[in-house]
């Protein structure tokens, strides 16, 4: 009888723990604002420039040639004030994440080695470059560092990192459904 009663007490603290705590919980703990951004730029015709984030919420949000964008050269990253003009320029898509994939791949991003890739080949001449981030959060100093993930089209190459390459071939998925 009291181990029936210690299964049903367990059984009612995780149910408690379940119900408490929803998936927008978990994504907005850190305070993070996106998660993932593909960028797209070709100046071989006519000046391109466009792509999407992801935020916390799993929506994407999407912009095209916006009159001031921030971007990082991967070393010092973006500040968080930066990173709300970025999103007070984009408009919200129809297509979003659901909350399980959100946390499937944000999970991911932790473990990222970020300095294996690749050797760099020609993709072929004025397509542009698609490049495929994610972002990683320093709450204290509220920095968002960019994580190259990969890059196609006039040159492409990859983060060898497992997690990078699934996070990479996700992000490509939604890429076709934004489009």
């Amino acid at each position: 009888m009291k181990t029936k009663t210690h299964i049903l007490i367990f059984i009612i603290f995780v149910l408690a723990s379940l119900i408490s705590c929803s998936d927008d919980d978990i994504q907005k703990s850190d305070g993070q604002e996106i998660f993932f951004e593909v960028t797209y730029v070709n100046h071989a015709w006519v000046d391109q420039f466009k792509g999407f984030v992801i935020d916390k919420e799993g929506k994407i949000r999407t912009y095209e040639n916006p009159v001031k964008w921030n971007s990082t050269d991967g070393k010092t990253g973006l500040t968080l004030s930066q990173i709300q003009e970025n999103i007070s320029q984009t408009k919200m898509s129809s297509t979003s994440i659901s909350a399980a994939d959100l946390q499937n791949y944000t999970a991911k991003i932790s473990s990222i080695a970020g300095s294996e890739f690749t050797k760099p080949v020609s993709g072929g001449a004025d397509r542009g470059i698609t490049s495929f981030y994610a972002y990683r959060y320093d709450q204290d100093k509220q920095i968002y560092m960019p994580i190259l993930l990969s890059q196609t089209g006039d040159f492409e190459t990859y983060n060898k990192d497992k997690s990078a390459i699934e996070i990479s071939t996700w992000l490509t998925e939604i890429l076709a459904r934004v489009n």
